[in-house]
């Protein structure tokens, strides 16, 4: 199983910061890809997908990750007061 981590090389730093002044075609038309599609799969191949919000490649993530990040947000140690049933905050006070 490979890596998910993102391969920051020179072409793919240089698609980034294309990205930022072009479209996808212009950035692949200059670059010499036949079109945005060949720049896409070697930009997934790096590891990265594409944000259409922001109109740049961002790092892809895995589930894995999303799911640490997810469970440190709803850990019960992070509860706060307010959430807790209203007898329960009587009691504390």
């Amino acid at each position: 199983m490979s890596d998910n981590k993102p391969i920051y090389d020179t072409r793919v730093r240089k698609i980034i910061e294309l990205l930022k002044f072009m479209t996808r075609d212009e950035a692949a038309q200059k670059l010499g890809y036949k079109n945005y599609r060949s720049l896409d799969m070697y930009m997934r191949r790096k590891n990265f997908k594409y944000d259409s919000e922001s109109g740049q490649y961002v790092p892809n993530e895995n589930i894995a990750d999303k799911l640490k990040r997810t469970q440190k947000a709803m850990h019960p140690q992070r509860l706060q007061a307010s959430s807790l049933p209203l007898k329960r905050q009587m009691q504390t006070l």
